[in-house]
This record gives structure tokens, C-alpha cells and sequence, in this order.
């Protein structure tokens, strides 16, 4: 039965990439019946479908879950072994501690006071030192040898579960934010939370790229993710075109 899903990928998505797939599915759907809507949802589905073989496999969503993956028992194993000396700078070993407790490039960067260019050139460089292919294989290299042990990770705790709506609330709350912003030209308002950096990335570039219908036309709003509130990270936005007036359609109409 599994050959007959459209997106058989999406059925391993954890609740929080689930409902934020659904979202973005049904803010590119929400518009007009036409080739626009249909390269918007095209756009959805590539910006969530996971690398195939052959692929980078250093997604973000990866490299945020790399202290799941390196497990307590590979710590304690490591703690009573004599460190062999570490290639890597100094820069580099902390750049890589950093995203073993969990943190994504901008992350790392906030925390070492780096660019998010230095911190991805760094890990590059730790990479090819330890002839690693994957963010998860350095970080199982370095605790291996004694360069990474339990006391320099102190893992972050797991962030709490973002709120879950129905897709066709969010298409109404979308509605409403988006008049906000355009009677506010220039103004930033939040949108909405999300619970990892990652999963907040993407709803973020698809409002700057008018993939959701109700901030179209693209380039005509900004939008960011803020600094984590308590274990959730925030997406606002705001109006950069001129003030205009709208209409709000009924919520049981089309978007």
C-alpha cells in the first residue's frame, strides 16, 4: 500500500514537521486555480522532501538532532579514554562542540560571536581534517577520541512542543496577520511559533517568496525567524510594498 502515498517520505515526519508540512501545503493551495498555485505547492513539497541518495546530507534538520543521535552510552565509554592529540583549531573543535549540543549554524555563530559564513567555514574545515562526510560522523569521531566528552556538551533541553492548529485556521490567522502588516507598512508583527529553528526557516522564506498566497505578490513582505522564547522560536514579519487597501474574505471562501 505504501507505493500508492504521493508523499510517502512525510508519513516519518515527527508531529511538528507534520503539521508544519500541512501548513505550508495549505497556504501555497489557498489561492487561485491556476499555474501559479500549482508551482507554489511544487515549491512546498521540494523545500520539505528529505535528501535523496546522492544528496548533501548536511540538512539543518540533521545537524539540530546530532545530540539524539550520539547516544550516553558512546559518552561514558569516552570518558575513560586517553585523549589523542586533536587536529582540529581551536576554533574549529568549539564550532563543532557547539553543534553537538543541538545548535543550528546561526546558533553556533550567536555563541562564539562568529558569522554564520566563519562557523560554516570552520566545519567545513573539521570535516575534511577528521575525512568525516557528515556533521553526525565528525561529532561521533571527536568523542570517540576524547576530544568532545559529556561535561563540554551540556545537551540543551528539548524544546516544548509548538501550538498545533488546523490548516484552515492557519490560512484564517494568516488573513488577519497580513492585514495587520499591510495597514502598518514597515512594522514588524509576530506570526507565529514554531518549535525548532529549522522547522521556522521555511514558513519564513516561503512568506518573503509569496508562496503562501496571502503574501503575495512575492517580495512584497519580510520576514525572519527571532531568537528562541523559552524553547519555541517566533517567525514575524512585515509589509515593505505601499499601503493599500484590502479585502478580507469570508473564512468560508477561498483565501
Amino acid at each position: 500500500m505504501a507505493d500508492s502515498f504521493t508523499f510517502p517520505w512525510a508519513r516519518e515526519f515527527d508531529a511538528d514537521q507534520l503539521a508544519e508540512f500541512i501548513e505550508s501545503l495549505w497556504g501555497a493551495a489557498s489561492g487561485e486555480n491556476g499555474l501559479p498555485t500549482l508551482d507554489a505547492i511544487e515549491k512546498v513539497i521540494a523545500n520539505h522532501r528529505p535528501p535523496t541518495a546522492g544528496e548533501s546530507l548536511l540538512d539543518e534538520s540533521l545537524i539540530e538532532t546530532i545530540a539524539q543521535k550520539v547516544t550516553t552510552e558512546v559518552f561514558l565509554a569516552a570518558a575513560g579514554r586517553t585523549a589523542a592529540p586533536c587536529p582540529l583549531s581551536k576554533r574549529e573543535l568549539e564550532c563543532l562542540i557547539e553543534l553537538a549540543r543541538g545548535a543550528p549554524h546561526e546558533g553556533v555563530g550567536h555563541a562564539l560571536g562568529l558569522s554564520v559564513q566563519t562557523v560554516k567555514t570552520h566545519l567545513r574545515n573539521a570535516y575534511q581534517t577528521l575525512r568525516a562526510g557528515n556533521a553526525a560522523r565528525a561529532v561521533a569521531i571527536a568523542v570517540h577520541h576524547g576530544w568532545i566528552s559529556a561535561p563540554d556538551l551540556r545537551l540543551h533541553a528539548p524544546p516544548a512542543p509548538a501550538e498545533h492548529r488546523a490548516p484552515r485556521d492557519w490560512a484564517i490567522i494568516y488573513r488577519e496577520r497580513v492585514a495587520a502588516l499591510r495597514d502598518n507598512p514597515g512594522t514588524w508583527h509576530r506570526i507565529s511559533l514554531y518549535s525548532s529553528p529549522s522547522n521556522a526557516r521555511r514558513p519564513a522564506r516561503s512568506m518573503c517568496e509569496g508562496t503562501y498566497v496571502q503574501f503575495r505578490p512575492p517580495g512584497t513582505f519580510d520576514a525572519e525567524v527571532c531568537d528562541s522564547e523559552q524553547g519555541q522560536w517566533p517567525v514575524r514579519a512585515r509589509y515593505t510594498g505601499a499601503r493599500v487597501a484590502i479585502s478580507t474574505p469570508h473564512p468560508g471562501g477561498e483565501a
